[in-house]
This record gives structure tokens, sequence and C-alpha cells, in this order.
């Protein structure tokens, strides 16, 4: 039988799990406008404009079978924009910036 909540020893995922469990507080509209670069051979770079009252960008880099491309697109990004390299969705950053 599952425990409690309050047992989970992280706070960042106690909070997303409760926020969870309360219906009316489970649902945040996110607006975003996408841009794409895409290669079927290579590289796709997908960039989110998150539309709020302080705009934010989420860029995504995937590859397709190349590594070493992932990580030069990777270090280029980092080397040349003002950065937070994260694995967080963009309902969770939205949350983070206290919308």
């Amino acid at each position: 039988m599952p425990g409690s909540t309050e047992e989970i020893n992280y706070p960042q995922v106690r909070k997303m799990l409760k926020c969870a469990q309360k219906e009316e507080e489970s649902h945040v509209d996110v607006h975003f406008k996408r841009t794409v670069a895409s290669n079927p051979s290579s590289l796709l770079v997908s960039a989110d404009e998150v539309q709020q009252a302080n705009p934010f960008y989420v860029l995504e880099l995937k590859v397709y079978d190349n590594k070493q491309l992932l990580r030069q697109a990777m270090q280029y990004v980092m080397r040349e924009f003002p950065v937070l390299q994260t694995t967080y969705r963009k309902l969770d950053l939205v949350g983070l910036r206290g919308v």
C-alpha cells in the first residue's frame, strides 16, 4: 500500500505530487510559440518562446545517430547564449518562475 507524500524525501517531487493530486491546481495553460529547424539526416533544433509575464525560451537539441554532433551543438549553445541546462518540462519551468 502506498504511503503518504510526506514520506518522500525530495521536496520538488513531493510538491509536484501534491499539485497533481489537487484537481483544481493540476491544470496550467502554457502558451508558447515554436520555431523548428531540422535536417532528418542529422540534427533537430526546436526553440519554444514561453509567453507569459516574463517570457523565456526552451531550446531542444536532438540528433538522429550522431552523439558527437549533439555534443558540438550543445557546446555551441552553452558558449554563445546565457542558458541553463535542464531536464524540466515547460510546465515545471513555468511553475518554478512563479506564474
